[in-house]
């Protein structure tokens, strides 16, 4: 069955969305013709589509969905009789339903099942209605007021049946299209971030704890007149500083007046680039840069330390890390490129 369905999932979104509605289309005209003919015990496999009233077989023009009966005026195309708009009202709702579905759930197995429920739940409470509204025609039990208890009880089952996985299903999917959006806001961070470092002179280039807090200068240092117990730590220690800071700000309340204008000119000198706010979607996300030396060891018999003596590094390891603790997702991205002298 999936060999055979494999072409359909390679459609582009927009044909597989027009072959869902045209095809929740056809259901709901099959739905209409149910709806009509299980309540007065007829067959819904034969006769054919017909007019109730002059029994004239239906064709191509009359049984499109929705266009027919925009196109005919809400009459029959042969006896001119008019007909109610709920074979327009419900042709409209399950195919604007099932576009929903496929716009929240994709061609999936959620999808085809919470089509199929939705179909099922129509057509049980259109047959419903229909009883009470033709009770007299069909010679129904008069007189009785409201709904029987076993009507109420199937109807409870039904919605119960419906809004449980469905609900489920809405709120899964709706707290992965969030995670996934922190997800891709993350990695949007980390490669602007490295796309700004490859353009940072070699020797310029260093971690953010040396960058804002061990600068050549005492005042340059971001934090050096902060009293506050949270800048005072992150000024001392670096495994904390790396835990609890971050180049990402979405206002200027963010960090005090002084800090943050001290972190903004160094950003724009380290990078030369203007300082930018982000949007208020990443309130969840914090970002650092670390620049590590790599190591190379050379070989004696060509490299006599003791003449030549420590060399500068000439390759280092850059490295962006960026933090998601939002609500919905608790997760940290890290990503590293090589730069060489």
């Amino acid at each position: 069955m999936q060999d055979l369905l494999e072409p359909l999932w390679l459609l582009p979104p927009v044909w597989q969305w027009l072959i869902s509605a045209v095809l929740a289309g056809m259901w709901a005209s099959f739905l209409n013709m149910a709806i009509w003919r299980i309540p007065r015990g007829e067959s819904i496999v034969w006769p054919g589509s017909h007019c109730p009233i002059c029994n004239h077989s239906l064709g191509l023009r009359d049984l499109i969905p929705i266009f027919s009966y925009l196109l005919l005026r809400g009459r029959c195309g042969y006896c001119l009789t008019r007909f109610g708009p709920r074979y327009f009202l419900i042709e409209l709702c399950l195919v604007s339903l099932v576009s929903l579905y496929y716009y929240i759930l994709g061609w999936s197995r959620p999808f085809v099942g919470v089509c199929l429920i939705t179909w099922l739940i129509m057509l049980i409470s259109g047959i419903l209605l229909q009883r009470r509204i033709d009770a007299g025609i069909l010679k129904l039990k008069q007189g009785s007021g409201g709904f029987t208890f076993i009507e109420i009880m199937l109807t409870m089952i039904i919605v119960a049946a419906v809004i449980i996985p469905f609900g489920n299903i809405f709120i899964s999917s709706y707290g992965r299209a969030i995670k996934n959006k922190d997800y891709f806001m993350g990695w949007n961070l980390v490669e602007s971030k490295l796309e700004e470092l490859k353009l940072v002179p070699f020797n310029k280039l260093e971690s953010d704890y040396d960058l804002y807090i061990k600068t050549d200068r005492k005042d340059d240092n971001i934090f050096v007149d902060e009293r506050l117990s949270v800048y005072s730590e992150m000024r001392e220690d670096e495994e904390i500083f790396y835990q609890k800071f971050s180049d990402v700000y979405t206002t200027e309340n963010q960090l005090p007046e002084v800090p943050h204008k001290k972190f903004v000119r160094a950003y724009e000198k380290q990078y030369g680039l203007p300082f930018e706010f982000h949007s208020r979607d990443y309130r969840y996300l914090r970002r650092v840069v670390k620049v590590e030396p790599v190591k190379i060891e050379r070989n004696p018999k060509f490299f006599n330390k003791d003449e030549y003596g420590e060399l500068p590094p000439s390759l280092v390891k850059v490295t962006v890390i960026v933090t998601i603790d939002s609500p919905t997702l608790n997760r940290k991205l890290e990503a590293s490129i090589y730069r060489a002298r």
